[in-house]
């Protein structure tokens, strides 16, 4: 009797003890605002940085100028600095890189509340290609939306994109 007794004791102090745990953790979980919510899986990266209408194919990208190498900044005439941002247009005929376009290329830029920001482009060839760079001010974790217009030779309508990029002015 006094064995059984003995266990039935510490039977209700170890349940005790639970119980005390477990409403420990009720009152952090409750203190901390609940229980903490699943991390939404982040989204597949689903921009092809081209499009393409008939033959021509559109090529865009845009970073910060300080991503560019020393060399390729000297190469095109750029000063890398923190908040500006390179956009980069090219635009192929039957995927021949050689093969460009003498389009009329128009880069426009606007923030996320509809504000135009200046956009300096200029037109590059190099080895029988023909890019197009364009230079915009972007400010620290800014998000801009990004305008390509491309009139082509022969063609009645512009092949144009518009993309989003955010910028981080210290990378």
């Amino acid at each position: 009797l006094a064995r059984s007794t003995a266990v039935s004791v510490v039977r209700r102090a170890a349940l005790a003890t639970a119980r005390a745990a477990a409403l420990a953790a009720a009152s952090l979980l409750t203190a901390c605002g609940g229980a903490p919510e699943q991390v939404p899986q982040a989204r597949e990266w689903t921009d092809p940085g081209e499009t393409s209408r008939g033959p021509w194919t559109l090529y865009y990208s845009a970073l910060p100028s300080t991503d560019l190498s020393p060399e390729i900044a000297a190469g095109y005439g750029i000063a890398p600095r923190a908040r500006l941002a390179i956009v980069s247009v090219s635009i192929v005929r039957g995927g021949d890189p050689k093969a460009g376009a003498d389009a009329t290329v128009e880069i426009a830029a606007r923030d996320l509340l509809g504000r135009s920001r200046a956009v300096r482009t200029r037109r590059i060839a190099r080895d029988g290609a023909v890019s197009w760079l364009g230079e915009v001010e972007a400010g620290d974790r800014e998000l801009l939306v990004l305008t390509v217009r491309a009139s082509l030779p022969g063609e009645r309508e512009a092949l144009s994109v518009e993309f989003r990029r955010e910028f981080h002015a210290g990378s």
